[in-house]
């Protein structure tokens, strides 16, 4: 289930902040379509710190410079969140402006990065209760934690702003209707699909720091926000720990880890799920999906990604600490909208060691499902890199362990481990981003610099039966079936590694194109046409005999779905036995 074979290598890591060449703690991706963007922290000096942007506009394959959004200079940023719908950018963080104090602020792009307008809500807020953002189309709605006159509570409320026209113009605040929930943490999680906003929040009604409750507020086209607590703790001695939501169409689901419901803190970890099949209106009982073997062991870093397509694919995954045996990710895949999950499945080593974050990422997109990790190994350039696990068949079976941060012998950079890695798919193109600390500042100290580093999926597989090619095209979803598929053979090494325009298969030398028709949920097996007169062949392939040993055959291939075409694969490459 988990050979530990990459299908294909990711491209080679870019490092983004050549220009601001310290970046600080904070970082995230967003993605649409071609659209790329990377946005993190910068503090030149230890002056006033800057928020800095990456964009790519052709899948993450090249990148432009690094730029300074924020080139007012505020004291402090914190908590940035993006997203990106409908090909706008929208980007929203805490700042503390000079003789202002903390405020929550707004970055809009229309033109993919190129110029931005702002905004900077007047509401004063607390630090540290962080921000976030969800868009769906036109509707994008932002929160952050207000701190009201007069109150006496250490935190904020959390509050919302709902933008109709896509960031263009903002509506009121707007807190919750009925009682007053307040919070002993941020809001955990934000969506926004087809006109309504659902938060996932950790509140605590009574003002204790440990006892929590499970929150999720609803609005709908804009309007109030009401607070519907979801947790069955009926003793209301359980501990919410994170949690996520997974929307599409009217279904809303809710994930999150809860501890102490046996009233001992710190013990009785549990995964657990709830449904609503009517946009918040009603929910099912509570499900846990899962609970370490002992009382001492911990869950954490619970991920969920939904498939935006038809919501079918639905996958979770968290780590699990396990005392005296170590910490696991695991992941479960749910083929039916979350009714069912399959089998837990623990994620593998990485080749430098055990995963110490086993859950960073989950990400869905049709049936591929991507989870990434970090690899535990501290070891020189090969310390803490970030780690894919990569399902192209909605769970059934998986590829792990393939490893991004693999920097060639004599990197510049010097020794160095990586850190917090997140990522983003869409349209078959994932990039994952992390900062690393390396023993290369001038003068002597560390530094840390971002990188970015992609892969493409759908990819093309190539492997070999004897003396046979066997090829098949996997991650394709399943409202493609019928498109066309195409691989492109050559002996030659050619310019790039990483072509993703069909026209550079030109300077891949001689070439031998292939069709294939896809099959439902996305592999596609080789029974094909050359593209060729009067040549036609059936899976497998057989290698020529005046083809030797030894040679480097490499493997691409790529989709075309009545003529609009999609970007293919990577290479992947063998040798010929």
């Amino acid at each position: 289930m988990f050979p530990l074979v990459a299908p294909q290598q990711p491209r080679e890591a870019v490092w983004l902040d050549q220009a601001f060449p310290d970046a600080q703690e904070t970082l995230m991706t967003c993605g649409e379509g071609p659209l790329r963007a990377v946005y993190y922290q910068d503090a030149p000096n230890g002056g006033p710190q800057n928020l800095i942007v990456n964009i790519s506009r052709d899948y993450g394959v090249t990148w432009d410079p690094a730029s300074n959004l924020t080139q007012w200079n505020a004291d402090w940023i914190s908590y940035p969140s993006c997203v990106a719908a409908d090909g706008v950018l929208h980007l929203v963080f805490e700042a503390q402006l000079p003789g202002v104090g903390w405020r929550a602020c707004y970055f809009r792009s229309e033109d993919e990065g190129l110029t931005w307008t702002s905004r900077v809500f007047p509401d004063p807020i607390p630090h540290g209760y962080g921000t976030s953002i969800a868009a769906h189309g036109t509707d994008v709605v932002l929160s952050y934690s207000w701190v009201p006159p007069f109150s006496t509570f250490s935190g904020g409320e959390p509050v919302f702003r709902w933008s109709r026209d896509g960031g263009g113009t903002w509506g009121a605040r707007l807190g919750t209707s009925g009682a007053m929930v307040r919070p002993a943490k941020w809001v955990a999680h934000l969506v926004v699909h087809d006109g309504s906003a659902y938060a996932l929040v950790l509140a605590a009604p009574n003002g204790s720091v440990y006892l929590r409750d499970t929150y999720v507020w609803i609005s709908h086209a804009g309007g109030p926000w009401h607070p519907q607590r979801i947790d069955q703790d009926l003793g209301m001695t359980g501990h919410p720990t994170n949690g996520m939501l997974a929307v599409h169409g009217d279904d809303v689901q809710a994930f999150w880890i809860e501890e102490g419901r046996n009233g001992v803190p710190y013990s009785d970890y549990k995964l657990y799920q709830r449904r609503s099949p009517d946009r918040g209106a009603s929910w099912s009982p509570e499900v846990v999906l899962a609970a370490p073997p002992s009382s001492s062991d911990w869950l954490s870093d619970v991920r969920v990604g939904r498939d935006p397509i038809d919501g079918q694919v639905l996958s979770v995954s968290w780590e699990q600490h396990l005392v005296g045996v170590g910490s696991p990710g695991m992941v479960q895949v749910s083929t039916d909208s979350g009714a069912t999950f399959g089998p837990p499945v623990t994620l593998p080593a990485g080749p430098h060691g055990t995963p110490a974050f086993g859950s960073r990422d989950c990400l869905v997109e049709g049936p591929v499902v991507a989870v990434l990790g970090q690899d535990k190994t501290y070891l020189a350039s090969r310390g803490g890199r970030p780690v894919l696990h990569l399902s192209t068949d909605a769970g059934s079976t998986w590829v792990g362990g393939i490893p991004f941060g693999e920097f060639p012998s004599g990197f510049q950079g010097g020794s160095g481990s990586a850190f917090n890695p997140v990522s983003a798919l869409s349209h078959g193109s994932l990039h994952t981003v992390w900062r690393r600390y390396e023993s290369s500042k001038p003068g002597g100290g560390t530094q840390t610099r971002m990188y970015v580093q992609g892969i493409r999926v759908p990819f093309a597989e190539a492997s070999l039966s004897g003396r046979n090619l066997v090829l098949q095209l996997h991650g394709i979803p399943s409202n493609l079936v019928g498109a066309t598929a195409r691989w492109a053979l050559s002996e030659a090494a050619g310019s790039s590694p990483h072509p993703e325009n069909p026209a550079l298969q030109l300077e891949l030398g001689p070439s031998k194109l292939l069709l294939a028709s896809l099959t439902a949920r996305g592999i596609a097996r080789l029974s094909a046409t050359v593209v060729a007169p009067g040549v036609a062949v059936t899976a497998p392939i057989p290698i020529p005999p005046a083809v030797p040993a030894g040679v480097s055959i490499r493997v691409q291939g790529w989709v075309n779905p009545g003529g609009l075409g999609l970007p293919p694969s990577d290479l992947t490459a063998f040798v010929t036995p």
